[in-house]
């Protein structure tokens, strides 16, 4: 049989960057007036190019919060039955980066 591992699987670096500071960003320009946001300025309009306003991007960042609470609820209830003594981890691991997460939960359920 194999071993049970001890630690959570992590996603690489660029997971992280990207979720993170993707909700982050999409946090600043949903929500921070434009006076505030310095080097971000272009990123809210782009997101204004895209959304066409600061209500859609607030909708936005809603609906993504909601998103990552669910997949770490799920990844909550998936570890304690594929990894009983890292279920905290998995769910705060899930609840930051959303699918980069769930999904090596998920692999390590398959095996």
């Amino acid at each position: 049989k194999e071993k049970k591992r001890k630690d959570l699987d992590m996603p690489n670096i660029f997971a992280w960057l990207f979720s993170v500071g993707g909700m982050f960003q999409l946090f600043c320009c949903a929500f921070i007036p434009p006076l505030y946001l310095g080097p971000f300025v272009w990123v809210r309009s782009f997101g204004l190019l895209v959304f066409q306003s600061i209500k859609n991007l607030q909708i936005l960042f809603y609906i993504s919060a909601l998103l990552h609470i669910i997949e770490a609820c799920y990844a909550w209830l998936l570890a304690r039955r594929v990894d009983p003594s890292n279920v905290k981890g998995w769910f705060w691991q899930t609840f930051a980066l959303g699918y980069f997460s769930l999904r090596l939960l998920l692999k390590r359920g398959k095996h």
